[in-house]
């Protein structure tokens, strides 16, 4: 997937994001399988290339999901928990069939924001 076509990188310089590309590891999941879960340390973002991520939270009693919204190929995921550097991921995330994403490590990303700055934000 073309980096360059993810609205939050369309400003980037190309250098810039090929810099992002070689940091970016491609990861598979299974239908049903968790990308991340709600209350655990924010490891990166993630660019879904196939298939659709479901974004949700369980009820008070910890029973009923709430979807917050579906993602597709092209989108970014977690990248608010990134930008308002919050320690957890405030939602979980779960393949809704098989799917595969791009995660970009947190640490990797921030350092690349220092030494190529102004970052445009998201």
């Amino acid at each position: 997937m073309d980096l360059a076509q993810i609205p939050l990188f369309r400003e980037l310089a190309p250098e810039d994001l090929k810099a992002l590309a070689a940091e970016a590891r491609s990861r598979r999941l299974r239908k049903g399988e968790l990308l991340f879960l709600e209350g655990e340390p924010v490891r990166g973002l993630f660019v879904v290339q196939k298939g659709l991520v479901k974004v949700y939270k369980l009820d008070p009693e910890g029973r009923k999901q709430v979807v917050l919204h579906v993602e597709g190929p092209g989108r970014v995921l977690a990248e608010v928990a990134l930008f308002l550097e919050r320690p957890t991921y405030p939602a979980s995330a779960e393949a809704l069939e098989e799917s595969e994403v791009l995660a970009i490590p947190k640490d990797r990303f921030f350092q690349l924001v220092e030494e190529r700055p102004p970052w445009p934000g998201p």
